[in-house]
């Protein structure tokens, strides 16, 4: 819901020096699998090679949108990877799988850590210093963790989302800033291989979501929030703060079922948020936080053992349903 953190240029060399002899042969095998006599087929790879390994790994996201609309271009229209489409096109479906293969997705989540390999599991690493929960939802918790049982080594994390789907464009595959850590929910559940429209939609490297969009508690009956009651609300909406201004943030609510998910799976937070910023007065709150300075104890603890989470926006990230708590203090916290 909040913008990440662009990688660091240690980070991007990183995946770039570890990556790019394996991309290069990808772009090569894919060249020689596709047939040059038909036109389309022949962009595809010029394109491929103009573009080069480097972008094609560390390109920002505003070269990742102009990649995939070029080649938006090219490919058929709709489902044509399924035989049962008539938009099925095999001579794509054959690329596509060789470019799969060719990038490597599966061997660089399964790379370890073990002697410094770069991989799924080190990249995992340094996204969770700052990230806690998933940047689509807020929600769902992320992990990397390792366990040991009868003498082997098992390691286990979450998924990363290819923001542009890699069943299209599978020359993404291994792009940093097309690598999105999420829940299995917005991965699988609402995201899986959703195509349209995601050139407009809000990335999240990209796009200030904080800012632009926030969420909107929509009561039924106060008297019941005032007690916690969710029967007091009506729901959860995920909006823009001006209408008609943050198209990329609609999509976004749009894409990931985020007023749907929140209203049936986060009222009841929503309701004792509420109810504890209404039994409290901003004056009361405001005189504890001074008194806790004054000794040394941290206020943003104080607050999340309130309100759920600290009301600090620069700490979104770090803890579930931030944004919701943040947005809903603009609100009701007075």
């Amino acid at each position: 819901m909040k913008t990440l953190n662009k990688f660091s240029p240690e980070i991007e060399s990183r995946h770039y020096e570890s990556l790019k002899r394996r991309v290069a042969r990808g772009i090569k095998k894919i060249c020689e699998t596709a047939n040059q006599k038909n036109p389309r087929e022949k962009a595809y790879c010029t394109a491929l090679k103009i573009i080069g390994v480097k972008n094609l790994l560390i390109g920002d996201v505003c070269l990742l949108r102009r990649i995939v609309m070029f080649f938006d271009r090219i490919l058929p229209e709709g489902d044509f990877l399924n035989p049962k489409s008539p938009e099925y096109s095999k001579r794509f479906s054959d690329v596509t799988e060789v470019a799969k293969k060719a990038f490597g997705y599966e061997y660089f989540c399964r790379t370890p850590d073990a002697g410094g390999k770069w991989g799924g599991w080190a990249l995992a690493q340094e996204l969770y210093k700052s990230l806690k929960y998933c940047p689509y939802c807020n929600a769902e918790t992320l992990y990397a963790f390792k366990w040991r049982r009868d003498g082997k080594l098992y390691m286990a994390k979450s998924a990363f989302d290819h923001f542009f789907p890699r069943a299209r464009y599978p020359f993404l595959g291994l792009s940093l800033y097309n690598l999105i850590p999420c829940c299995a929910r917005c991965n699988s559940t609402f995201k899986g291989g959703y195509s349209y429209d995601l050139p407009m939609t809000a990335h999240p490297y990209a796009s200030d979501m904080d800012s632009k969009m926030r969420f909107y508690a929509l009561l039924s009956n106060p008297s019941d929030v005032l007690h916690g009651d969710d029967a007091g609300l009506a729901g959860i909406a995920f909006a823009e703060r001006h209408y008609g201004s943050f198209m990329p943030g609609v999509l976004w609510d749009r894409l990931f079922k985020v007023s749907t998910s929140y209203s049936l799976l986060y009222l009841r937070d929503a309701a004792l948020t509420i109810a504890r910023m209404l039994r409290y007065p901003k004056s009361y709150v405001d005189a504890m936080m001074k008194r806790l300075d004054e000794v040394g104890l941290p206020i943003a603890d104080f607050e999340s053992q309130l309100y759920g989470a600290p009301l600090d926006r620069k700490e979104i990230n770090k803890h579930r349903l931030g944004k919701m708590i943040a947005d809903i203090a603009e609100t009701y916290r007075c």
